[in-house]
């Protein structure tokens, strides 16, 4: 299982790659790290999960999420519980590749892009079997150079989940949000038709936005990029290898 962040959700925004636990951060902000909480697999004996995320300050991913899993967020050390746990801080521009098993000898790719969001987050493309994803989330899209390295880092991606919290329309209503490290579904759609991306899935939308507002989008969106998708809660995206 490679799994990338860990929401109020934590069975949500994985890739199931057989039974290994490979956990992946975007960054540390509560929502996409207070899931790990309830994550079951660390409280699962004999278990196995490699921990990767980047920087937060001066702080390893190792430190962050044991600071997590203390007082006063939690009564249980993360080294108290059953499972094996290792970790490894990324930044972007790196690159690793893992096997789902013994006889697999096609790895899995995973590499990484710094994106411009409030602390910093890291953007992931796992490629496995000729088939490639892109996560990109928490990231202003606006920004004409971060913009610039993110089309390359996607260009031809099968399918790209981004942050898609706001739309064009807000940032005339409100001109601050541009800077507070989200991306509006229009901008979104932009890149994706530049870099040639084959299927594009909006989430991480403002919850303010109800059912209707999103259709609306959806409608609006489709006309604008064929391949575009919203993921609404335990929505599942297969990507055929």
């Amino acid at each position: 299982m490679l799994r990338v962040d860990t929401p109020e959700t934590p069975t949500s925004n994985f890739v199931e790659i057989k039974w290994r636990e490979y956990s992946f951060f975007t960054h540390y902000h509560l929502d996409h790290i207070l899931g790990l909480l309830n994550f079951q697999p660390v409280y699962q004996r004999d278990q196995k999960i490699n921990f990767y995320g980047p920087l937060s300050g001066d702080k390893t991913c190792e430190e962050v999420l044991k600071k997590l899993f203390n007082d006063p967020y939690h009564p249980i050390a993360l080294t108290d519980l059953p499972s094996r746990q290792d970790f490894k801080t990324m930044a972007g521009g790196e690159q690793l590749s893992f096997t789902t098993n013994e006889e697999e000898d096609k790895p899995v790719i995973v590499e990484t892009i710094a994106l411009n969001h409030p602390g910093g987050a890291l953007g992931y493309k796992v490629t496995y079997q000729e088939k490639s994803f892109a996560y990109i989330t928490d990231v202003v899209l606006g920004d004409a150079k971060g913009r610039s390295e993110i089309l390359k880092f996607i260009k031809h991606v099968d399918l790209m989940v981004t942050d898609t919290t706001y739309s064009n329309e807000d940032y005339v209503k409100m001109p601050m949000k541009r800077s507070w490290g989200h991306s509006s579904w229009e901008e979104a759609v932009e890149l994706v038709k530049a870099a040639e991306v084959k299927r594009l899935v909006l989430f991480h939308l403002d919850p303010n936005k109800d059912d209707r507002e999103l259709d609306r989008i959806l409608r609006e969106g489709k006309k604008a990029f064929t391949g575009l998708e919203i993921l609404r809660e335990e929505d599942t995206v297969e990507l055929e290898t």
